[in-house]
């Protein structure tokens, strides 16, 4: 209802060569007295799948610079919903740990020194809690990875936003795991420069390779 077409709908979704064995929406929270009609009218979700045995989530967080407020709540509840699908796996000294670790993506609206990210990178405690994953980008990319930039992209433009890295892909603790699970091999754009002369969203798009030994048929997972 926040928009012109009343027909249009938007969310999450993941996608697998191999069977959906699992799919569970999770809507996320916003600070409590707010009466912004824009980030109570918007369904900030997370989307978890399971396939292959991989579980993968996708999520898309408060938008505006000033929703860091909500971002910060929904951080947490995105790292209890990941917990309680994929708890952290018993470390016994020398033995590695066989499963991938999970994989958070999405668009998070929030810059990398932010509260809400540095949260999930274990640079910052919110509430008193901590948490770990690995932001694909710090760890394999180069440059500063801007996913909306006004200067290439002409609906960023449009908008007069400044240029910002606000899409990630995070990966889980791979301390221990067998066969280098969980590496974040390569981080690049996507989708950032036009072919025909238009982009297809304001965001770009990131293409991640994680080592994934347990991979139905073997090698890294693009």
């Amino acid at each position: 209802h926040l928009w012109p077409d009343e027909s249009l709908r938007f969310g999450s979704a993941v996608l697998s060569r191999w069977p959906i064995d699992e799919a569970t929406y999770h809507p996320l929270p916003v600070a409590d007295a707010t009466d912004d009609p824009f980030v109570t009218g918007v369904p900030w979700e997370m989307l978890h799948v399971r396939t292959a045995c991989l579980d993968v989530f996708s999520c898309h967080l408060a938008a505006a610079p000033t929703h860091n407020v909500h971002r910060r709540a929904q951080v947490l509840a995105i790292d209890d919903i990941v917990r309680s699908v994929h708890p952290a796996p018993a470390l016994v000294p020398g033995q590695p740990v066989d499963d991938m670790p999970p994989i958070v993506c999405g668009d998070f609206n929030a810059e990398p020194d932010s509260d809400e990210i540095r949260f999930l990178c274990s640079l910052s405690v919110l509430e008193g809690r901590s948490a770990f994953y690995q932001d694909a980008w710090r760890m394999a990319g180069d440059g500063p990875g801007f996913t909306q930039d006004w200067r290439t992209n002409s609906m960023a433009d449009a908008m007069n936003i400044n240029r910002k890295r606000i899409d990630y892909v995070f990966v889980g603790d791979g301390f221990m795991r067998r066969g280098s699970a969980g590496r974040v091999l390569r981080a690049e754009l996507a989708f950032h420069e036009p072919l025909t002369g238009c982009l297809a969203s304001d965001h770009a798009g990131l293409v991640v390779d994680v080592a994934w030994p347990q991979r139905p048929g073997g090698g890294a997972a693009r």
